[in-house]
Order: structure tokens, then sequence, then C-alpha cells
């Protein structure tokens, strides 16, 4: 069972994984900048349309509603390449960088990803560019989900995102490194002097 855990990849709502994790896809890809991006068209599910797209998820005031904003996610994608707390942060809610992409990102529900949920989460994620070309990606699980297990690198963006700012960047980077070779440790004693020093 423990090989089957999912692990969240993202600091947001579960349904926004999915379309996250296309995007961002899409981006690396075809190496995209927010610049060039006309239009993020997003057919998902049911719910991921209608609760975490409504006309307040397009103007997020707190972290607790820019996180569960599926626009405010993408348009965090397009505008940093990645997302991590730091996209959450008070200072980032009126960053015109995310703002600007909002109005990019239109959600729609698809009816045959809305029969497949909850086993899997389909998602297809089409972006226009602004010279007219169009890159689709669909994935039917989310990044994390076990079917789709985050690599080592992906862990260790989410790890100094959440540890960098508590124990300092350096000491943040020494333990990711001891935590994932724990198994050549012989005692938890290194482990619990960077976690108490």
């Amino acid at each position: 069972m423990i090989a089957d855990c999912g692990m969240k990849a993202f600091p947001t709502e579960a349904l926004t994984h999915s379309p996250i994790t296309a995007t961002l896809h899409l981006i690396k890809e075809h190496g995209l900048k927010a610049e060039d991006v006309k239009e993020v068209y997003i057919e998902s599910i049911a719910r991921a349309a209608d609760i975490l797209s409504d006309p307040s998820k397009y103007d997020p005031q707190s972290k607790e509603t820019a996180d569960h904003s599926l626009p405010w996610c993408i348009a965090a994608a397009l505008a940093d390449g990645m997302v991590t707390p730091q996209q959450f942060k008070e200072e980032r809610l009126h960053d015109q960088r995310i703002r600007s992409q909002l109005n990019k990102v239109k959600v729609v529900a698809n009816e045959d990803f809305e029969k497949a949920f909850p086993e899997k989460q389909c998602t297809n994620v089409t972006i226009t560019t602004t010279a007219g070309k169009k890159h689709s990606h669909r994935i039917d699980v989310p990044k994390g989900d076990p079917r789709d297990p985050m690599t080592e690198d992906e862990i260790a963006v989410k790890f100094n995102a959440l540890g960098k700012g508590v124990v300092g960047e350096e000491k943040c980077n020494e333990l990711r490194v001891l935590i994932m070779s724990m198994e050549e440790e012989e005692s938890l004693g290194r482990l619990f002097a960077l976690m108490t020093t």
C-alpha cells in the first residue's frame, strides 16, 4: 500500500492537478513563455469547470482563493513555469505577470471525462500561441498519482520550495540529499541532528 500512495505534486486543490500537469508538460515540451501564449483551453470534469473556474477565481484576493482557482494555477504555470508555494504568497497575489495571464484561461466541462471520474482525472489542454499554433496534451492521471509518480527532480523542487524558508537553502539541500538516500545511513542520528540544529 505504501508504494501505491500518491504524492501531491502541487500545493493546490486536488482537481487542479491534472490541468496543471498537462499545462506544464506543454510549456516544457514546446519551450513556451507566457508572452507566446494567446489562450489555454482546458477540457476537464464539471467540478473543475464549475467550482474552480467561477468568476471569483479569475480575481483571487487570498491564498485560499488562489490555490482553489484553476485560472490562477494555470496563470502561475505560464508566468513562472512552475506551481509551488511561492506562487501563492501574499505579495504574488497582485503580481501583474501572473494576473495578466488569467483571462487567457478558458475551462469547459467534458462529458466523457466526467464519466471516467473518479477512477481517472482526465484533462485535455490546448495552448494556442500568439503565432497561431495549437499544442494539445491529454492526461488521465495527475502528476504524483501512483500511475505517474513524481521524479526525484520534481520532488526536489517541492522539497526546496517548502523547506528553504524554514531551515535555509544550504541545510535544505543537505536534508534532501540525506532523505533521498536514507537507506545508506546506519542510523537516524544525522537526520535528527540536521533537523534540530
